[in-house]
């Protein structure tokens, strides 16, 4: 038995990163959709609430409390990030492998994504 890595195990690791990444994030969203109808109840949502820049401290402080809308803003995090991660483990798979094409590919792929990140143009 061969213990270098796989394209079959790199497969098999970003189909389990997506589908987790999917389940964890609407899990999220479905609590926080949850608490946030159990701590408003019949009051109707507001859809016209000014642009608000995003504040960590103050995001964190409402998660920590379980407020509704942190929890449902986690999940969109996460299905954010999940195929940053499945982009990050593409590089370094490919890497392991010894792909110097898919490696260049994926490191341009990430880069790529990084900077929209960091210049907010998705």
């Amino acid at each position: 038995m061969s213990s270098q890595f796989k394209d079959k195990d790199l497969q098999i690791l970003l189909g389990n990163i997506l589908r987790w990444g999917v389940y964890i994030s609407m899990s999220f969203v479905v609590f926080g959709l949850i608490l946030y109808f159990f701590q408003n109840g019949n009051q109707p949502i507001d859809f016209d609430r000014p642009n608000i820049k995003f504040n960590f401290s103050q995001w964190w402080q409402q998660l920590l409390h379980f407020q509704g809308e942190s929890w449902m803003a986690l999940g969109v995090m996460c299905l954010i990030f999940t195929p940053i991660l499945r982009v990050s483990c593409s590089l370094i798979g490919f890497q392991l492998e010894g792909d110097k094409r898919y490696t260049i590919v994926a490191t341009i792929v990430l880069l790529i994504i990084l900077m929209s990140i960091l210049l907010g143009k998705i």
